[in-house]
C-alpha cells in the first residue's frame, strides 16, 4: 500500500511541475500586437488546458478496458472544455469584469 501511494504522489508532483513549467517556458515570450505580454488569466487557461490533457491521458493509460462509454467520457471532457472556452471567450468584456467584481455590498 505504501509503495503504490508513493508512486501516485511522485507522479502527481511530476505532473504538476510539468503542467506549470512547460506552458511557462513555451508562452513566456508571446506578445500581443501592442507589445504587452499575456496576463494571468491567459496563462491560467493554458495551464488548465494542459491539466485537462494530462489527466485525460493519464486516465486513459490507467484503464484496463476501453469501451465506448470510456471514449465518450474521455474525448467528451476535452470537447466540452474547448466548447466552454469558445463560449466564454465570446462573451462581452463587461460581463467578465462584472464576474470578477462580485456582488455589490450595500
Amino acid at each position: 500500500m505504501g509503495r503504490e501511494l508513493s508512486y501516485w504522489l511522485i507522479s502527481a508532483v511530476w505532473h504538476s511541475i510539468a503542467c506549470f513549467w512547460t506552458p511557462y517556458f513555451c508562452v513566456r515570450f508571446l506578445q500581443s500586437d501592442d507589445g504587452t505580454i499575456m496576463g494571468n488569466w491567459t496563462f491560467g487557461t493554458v495551464i488548465y488546458t494542459c491539466v485537462i490533457f494530462v489527466v485525460t491521458i493519464r486516465l486513459a493509460m490507467t484503464l484496463n478496458y476501453h469501451t465506448w462509454v470510456h471514449h465518450l467520457c474521455l474525448w467528451g471532457s476535452i470537447l466540452i472544455w474547448f466548447a466552454f472556452l469558445f463560449i466564454y471567450s465570446a462573451l462581452d468584456a463587461d460581463f467578465h469584469a462584472s464576474l470578477s467584481q462580485g456582488p455589490p455590498l450595500d
